[in-house]
């Protein structure tokens, strides 16, 4: 909108003809008309006998004016000190939108190369394994003899070994059960199961790769990344 158009505007909301507002103003009717026409831009004198008449502020014009319109009121005081404040926040919103950028880009980029060096990252776990239930009256080494189920497994496939297996008199209460742990608890650890105990002993320890921990630093990063590019279009837009 032209300041003119907004002149019109003003003068058309508080329900007044040209002669009305110009005698209201202090003016000739032809100055108002050109006023409202864009042929001639007010003094600050008859700038401020508009602003008491309409009733307005020049934040009031900014938000409905183009820039390049108020532009043309910047030989009036009061319009250039408005202009030059706008235009140094903007210059100190465009900086901090251009730190923040920087910001995210360094920090996202920092956090997805962490990513990409920690693709392979993988961590120690314990692998724990019981036989099977002992009784309260049986000693806790009763199934010591027995097979890893590891074995157990080859050794079913044999059929001699197989056959000395079955005639085993604990063959019958084996229960294979595995765990494993990413702390250290020791070669044993016993548990309490309904009046009776398993105990567990440590048969392996590997490596076991965890891909949570590259994906979780990239897509971070890649997000940080992305709203550091945003910060920059921002700060060029605003």
């Amino acid at each position: 909108m032209k300041f003119g158009e907004y002149l019109k505007a003003q003068r058309e909301n508080a329900g007044w003809t040209q002669p009305e507002a110009a005698s209201k103003i202090a003016i000739e009717q032809s100055y108002l008309s050109k006023l409202e026409n864009d042929k001639a831009v007010p003094s600050a004198e008859i700038f401020d006998r508009l602003m008491q008449i309409y009733q307005f502020r020049v934040k009031q014009i900014s938000e409905q004016v183009t820039s390049n319109e108020l532009e043309k009121l910047k030989d009036i005081a009061l319009v250039r000190e408005f202009i030059i404040t706008r235009k140094r926040a903007e210059t100190a919103s465009r900086k901090r939108w251009l730190i923040a950028g920087l910001a995210m880009e360094m920090f996202g980029t920092l956090i997805f190369s962490a990513g990409i060096a920690m693709k392979d990252y993988a961590y120690v776990s314990y692998v724990y394994e019981s036989k099977g239930v002992i009784n309260e009256n049986e000693a806790i080494t009763l199934f010591t003899e027995m097979p890893n189920y590891e074995w157990f497994e080859r050794r079913m496939r044999s059929e001699p070994e197989r056959q000395k297996l079955t005639e085993h008199p604990l063959f019958s209460r084996l229960e294979y059960q595995q765990v494993s742990w990413r702390q250290d608890r020791g070669n044993f650890y016993d548990i309490d199961v309904a009046g009776a105990k398993r105990r567990f002993l440590l048969i392996q320890q590997k490596l076991t790769p965890d891909h949570r921990v590259f994906y979780i630093f990239v897509s971070l990063g890649a997000m940080l990344m992305m709203g550091g590019f945003c910060c920059f279009y921002l700060s060029k837009r605003w």
